[in-house]
């Protein structure tokens, strides 16, 4: 296995670290190892860090923070998306209606 690989692999079991997921129905727009996630749905700004409970929701026109393992923040905003959470893993569904 190349070095590369065997640290995604080893980053990706990693209790400490979310793996995430944001794409649309043609393309993944973004994915890897995060430390946290940061937006705000129609009750207000939360944060999703590693092992946060069951959530799902929907967020309209608001920016999506994902601090990557490099604790470099990436922000995407899109008209609308579906934040699912389970198990570490998070998947962002966007731009699906």
């Amino acid at each position: 296995m190349r070095n590369r690989e065997r640290e995604a692999s080893e980053v990706s079991s990693r209790a400490d670290v979310l793996h995430v997921r944001v794409s649309r129905a043609t393309e993944t727009v973004w994915e890897g190892a995060a430390l946290s996630i940061s937006s705000t749905n129609s009750h207000g700004a939360f944060d999703i860090l590693p092992n946060h409970a069951n959530f799902i929701t929907l967020i309209k026109e608001k920016e999506v923070l994902i601090e990557d393992i490099k604790r470099e923040v990436l922000k995407f905003t899109f008209k609308q998306c579906v934040m699912h959470v389970h198990a570490n893993v998070v998947k962002v569904y966007v731009d699906i209606l």
